[in-house]
């Protein structure tokens, strides 16, 4: 399989994408990896642009902030929109209200991978076209607000990433962060998280429903089985 992946060019990019898609998550990802150093991250990029939403998905979720995929970077604004659109699709447990501490758990995950992406681009002019595109498409603005709900914003805020008061990876970090490369967004997540008050458990099973009703809307009832599944190792 490795030798397949030696030189890719656009006639079967194709081929290549339908092949990572079907290997296990770390294989997937290792090949990705291998790609970009053989013929660079353009390539890449167009891979991941074709490249089902749910397998990146689980991709990046097989890491966190403190070290994320090699693929968080190469990630264009329309396909980050798209993730945040599915991610709900990997929530389980999410009727078992006997345990709270799994909504607590969604919450702190939604935060890892939106800081995974964001936090670990060192391109403040990238992070605000991501954020702008997240903020112009309803579905994955919801999943930005999710690690905010049941948070308060600081009165005062410096806008320096590096304020020594502010945990790096908690909320307030990637808050301050939104608000550095896209003031705009972090005033539309303050104004939903004083809006009303919101109930974690409610927010989570709506957010939920809608990511499943978008992949009704996008792919047809046969092919959601596939696009689902995502091998392991």
């Amino acid at each position: 399989m490795e030798n397949d992946f030696k030189q890719i060019s656009i006639s079967n990019l194709s081929k290549a994408v339908e092949q990572i898609a079907e290997m296990p998550i770390s294989i997937a990802e290792k090949t990705i990896d291998d790609i970009a150093h053989r013929q660079g991250d353009e390539l890449v990029k167009e891979i991941l642009s074709h490249l089902s939403p749910v397998k990146i998905a689980a991709i990046l979720r097989q890491h966190d902030f403190s070290c994320p995929s090699i693929i968080s970077w190469l990630l264009s604004p329309k396909v980050i929109v798209n993730i945040l659109r599915i991610d709900p699709l990997f929530w389980k447990n999410i009727y078992d209200v006997s345990q709270s501490d799994i909504f607590l758990q969604i919450q702190a995950d939604a935060l890892d991978l939106i800081s995974s992406i964001l936090i670990n681009i060192n391109d403040r002019d990238k992070q605000g076209a991501i954020l702008r595109s997240i903020g112009r498409d309803s579905l994955s603005l919801l999943y930005l607000f999710l690690p905010f709900i049941g948070w308060q914003v600081k009165k005062e805020q410096t806008l320096l990433i590096e304020d020594p008061d502010i945990d790096f990876g908690t909320a307030d970090h990637l808050y301050e962060m939104i608000r550095w490369a896209a003031p705009q967004v972090a005033k539309q997540i303050f104004d939903f998280i004083y809006l009303d008050q919101i109930v974690l458990l409610y927010y989570i099973t709506d957010l939920w429903l809608e990511a499943f009703d978008h992949l009704d809307k996008i792919y047809d009832y046969k092919s959601i089985e596939t696009i689902m599944f995502v091998p392991v190792d």
